[in-house]
């Protein structure tokens, strides 16, 4: 998958994780961090946060 393609299906994967969590009012801080390691750890973070709220999250590549 060429790099471009790969980043705005990240981006639109990390919109949908933040969206959910303020629909949820729960604390994110994806939307704020530059892209890199403490990135990739929110994203991982937000997921198992929606996953013990009862939401189904496939796991990012």
């Amino acid at each position: 998958m060429p790099a471009a393609r790969r980043r705005g299906w990240q981006a639109a994967y990390d919109d949908v994780l933040v969206a959910a969590c303020h629909a949820l009012g729960l604390e994110e801080h994806l939307s704020t961090l530059p892209a890199g390691t403490r990135r990739d750890f929110e994203r991982e973070r937000l997921e198992r946060v929606l996953e013990a709220a009862g939401f189904l999250v496939p796991r990012s590549a």
